[in-house]
């Protein structure tokens, strides 16, 4: 990992023995409030927005139940390795607690799940360099799982980014893109489990296609960019999230 990353997303290996020899912090996490032991100095460097003390909670034991394990077994690796392992293997879905189908083939939306959970997460805690990770590997890894997703499936996820009402994430105009490229049905599908507002950037969406063909996602760069001088190298065009018309610009 290169040193020009941003503060919050790099740690040098002689921060890293100082930090690992460091107090622990216990996280009780899921339904079964699965204890984990982890770095404190190592976790507030990294996720500046975790609460160490909540109220009603044991001293010295954070209590996370609406987390599911698999989203912090993410994060704990993030922490201490600072990636997100990519499909090749099973190292992935060991993480997220899921297996290979019967076929041998990683169940898709269960990681596609798991990356949209891990990055609101990683919003809630203000861990940067956690959430572009995990974005960065949903948008690598779409490409080649996305086929295997059925219109309904995919608005399951859609319903899920944006879950809490949250806006302004580039994860949620990637999913938004392809599925009107790909899914929207011209009206006569059922489009009931996506929200109102949801349903707005849809038609946005397909009004930039109609109005501007040239506007499609391949010129389009998804990725969250952390190194300095990553973004200004890359060709394509970003986005820019305009509150006026709560619609993400790519320029």
């Amino acid at each position: 990992m290169a040193k020009a990353q941003l503060a919050d997303t790099y740690i040098s290996p002689e921060q890293l023995t100082v930090t690992i020899t460091g107090p622990t912090v216990s996280v009780s996490v899921g339904a079964d409030l699965k204890i984990y032991r982890v770095h404190k100095a190592l976790l507030i460097h990294h996720a500046p927005g975790f609460k160490m003390r909540r109220p009603n909670q044991s001293p010295g034991i954070v209590l996370l139940p609406a987390i599911e394990t698999g989203v912090f077994n993410l994060l704990v690796h993030y922490l201490y390795i600072q990636t997100i392992p990519n499909e090749e293997g099973d190292a992935f879905l060991i993480l997220i607690e899921r297996q290979m189908d019967a076929g041998g083939f990683a169940p898709i939306w269960d990681v596609l799940w798991a990356c949209i959970s891990a990055y609101q997460f990683a919003q809630e805690i203000s861990a940067t360099g956690f959430g572009a990770a995990v974005n960065n590997h949903l948008v690598g890894e779409w490409p080649d799982g996305s086929c295997e997703l059925n219109s309904g499936a995919k608005q399951s996820l859609l319903a899920k980014a944006f879950e809490g009402g949250r806006q302004g994430q580039v994860m949620q105009q990637f999913l938004i893109d392809d599925y009107c490229e790909s899914d929207w049905d011209d009206g006569e599908g059922d489009e009931g489990e996506l929200s109102a507002n949801v349903r707005l950037r849809c038609m946005r969406r397909l009004k930039e296609l109609v109005v501007q063909p040239q506007a499609n996602s391949e010129l389009r760069c998804y990725l969250e960019h952390v190194a300095e001088g990553e973004r200004d190298a890359c060709p394509k065009l970003h986005m820019r999230f305009d509150d006026s018309i709560r619609h993400g610009v790519f320029e």
